[in-house]
């Protein structure tokens, strides 16, 4: 149950294959690991030396930074340890805790990556689309249980 079953993809409800992919630590990885590749080969932010007017530049240079470093190594390797919690075989609450790093890491970045596609700048909106489906599927996944050993959710539980 570790992989994605893509058998028959195109025969199976959307909710069948958003569980498939809830399932599986795959979605977690793939985001993680990206988030901790840019986080690790990202250039260092531009240092500008001179006058007064010239720490505006340096602003709206570090805000062109998003996310920052720290930002992608802490939130991918959260994703990580999402994806081995799913691994480990507890799907419920690796799902949950990957919906909401996810969640967090859209509340934190979402907005600037969407301004650095005018920077021309696309890799911030494409872990931003990771996070956004990883919120998604787990969410979905934490919220509505499919196959799992418990008979209801922690937020099915809140509501009866």
């Amino acid at each position: 149950m570790h992989g994605i079953d893509l058998s028959g993809l195109t025969n199976k409800s959307p909710r069948e294959v958003a569980s498939s992919f809830g399932s599986s630590p795959f979605p977690a990885w793939l985001f993680g690991s990206s988030l901790l590749y840019k986080g690790i080969f990202t250039p260092k932010a531009l240092v500008l030396e001179g006058t007064l007017g010239d720490s505006v530049k340096f602003a709206k240079a570090l805000a062109a930074q998003r996310p920052t470093k720290t930002s992608c190594l802490a939130f991918g390797a959260t994703s990580l340890l999402g994806g081995w919690i799913i691994y480990d075989g507890d799907i419920l609450n690796g799902a949950g805790f990957t919906a909401v790093w996810s969640t967090l890491y859209l509340l934190v970045n979402g907005s600037s990556s969407i301004k650095s596609v005018l920077r021309g700048r696309i890799s911030p909106l494409a872990l931003s689309t990771l996070a956004l489906g990883n919120a998604g599927v787990y969410g979905l996944q934490f919220v509505y249980p499919s196959g799992s050993s418990t008979s209801s959710s922690p937020a099915q539980q809140l509501t009866t």
